[in-house]
């Protein structure tokens, strides 16, 4: 049985300081859609469904830190014990707070003008559903309640689990990618 290796965590402060230095590789494990709306220069995306140790990005390092991150801190974490699972001699950092504590300590990160935040996609259909399926309950058929309810226990299940699969959803149209 292997010994796993106990995760590194980092804050955003010595982050920035390996990156003025140029000592690190920055993994990004979120979804394509949200690395492409904001991400850390020189960052990699690799989402989170893909991370394995055995990806190139592991191998060669070229001498620098690999520090792992995504929005909040809870992917990143669970992608550094994935590697460290699959690989206890790579050496990971995980970023603490993800990218929202880089931001928090006033570095900037790259961000996409034209993207909408899958969030605010989210929000925004939702929105559109239930103000329609509304209307239609009210003049056509009491049924559309039932997609009303469908969609709250969809917002339920994402607020429980973390889980979102309107976002999933969205992720996969093509100005997401």
């Amino acid at each position: 049985m292997k010994k796993m290796q106990r995760i590194k965590n980092i804050d955003a402060v010595t982050l920035n300081n390996w990156i003025t230095e140029n000592k690190v590789k920055i993994i990004d494990v979120r979804d394509p859609f949200e690395h492409k709306s904001s991400s850390i220069s020189g960052s990699i995306n690799i989402p989170l469904s893909e991370i394995c140790a055995d990806h190139e990005h592991f191998k060669a390092s070229d001498n620098k830190k690999i520090v792992i991150h995504c929005k909040s801190g809870r992917r990143s974490n669970l992608a550094c014990e994935k590697i460290l699972e699959e690989n206890p001699n790579i050496e990971v950092y995980n970023l603490t707070g993800g990218i929202d504590s880089f931001k928090s300590q006033g570095y900037t990160t790259d961000t996409s003008p034209d993207t909408m935040p899958i969030e605010r996609q989210v929000m925004l259909t939702v929105g559109i559903i239930v103000f329609i399926s509304s209307l239609l309950s009210l003049f056509v058929s009491e049924q559309f309640i039932y997609l009303i309810i469908f969609v709250a226990l969809g917002l339920m299940n994402a607020g429980i689990t973390g889980w979102c699969g309107m976002a999933k959803l969205l992720g996969k149209l093509p100005w997401n990618k």
